[in-house]
């Protein structure tokens, strides 16, 4: 039922893919599986790509079947695809916060631009973008306190 050619055919992701595409094309595929084996096997091929992807990329490029370094056989499925979640996580909160520096710039510069023109929109702009990085006593940016990850405030 699925047969595929290779592990990045299996997460429908081209060789070329870097570890943040994997992992949410992973992510995707994974969250839209009701069939355990298969779930199994893309969290194996998400493992392998990202943790032995060059022992893997040379047995393809010699035409070998790949072996599994010996620590994958005691692996528990489960618990690394919860550390898969995890990792994509903080990978999107640190986006999230590098984007909070991108809003607070712009916001900035047209703001200072309506207020003084091009020198207004440079200074402000830069002022508000340094005023994305802070975080209050809490911990949490800007962008964050107006967009809690959890709803619960």
């Amino acid at each position: 039922m699925y047969t595929h050619n290779t592990l990045y055919d299996q997460l429908e992701v081209n060789r070329s893919a870097n570890e943040l595409q994997i992992t949410c094309s992973y992510l995707k595929l994974h969250s839209e599986s009701t069939n355990k084996s298969h779930r199994d096997d893309l969290t194996y091929a998400v493992l392998v790509l990202t943790r032995d992807r060059k022992t893997y990329e040379a047995s393809l490029d010699a035409n070998l079947s790949y072996r599994d370094p010996r620590d994958f056989m005691e692996l528990d499925l489960e618990e690394e695809h919860r550390k898969l979640e995890r990792r994509a996580s903080d990978l999107l909160a640190r986006i999230v916060k590098n984007n909070g520096t991108i809003c607070g710039a712009l916001a900035g510069s047209v703001l200072g631009f309506i207020l003084a023109g091009p020198i207004g929109a440079v200074a402000v702009g830069s002022a508000a973008g340094a005023a994305g990085c802070f975080n209050d006593v809490h911990k949490m940016s800007p962008l964050e306190y107006y967009f809690p990850k959890d709803k619960t405030r």
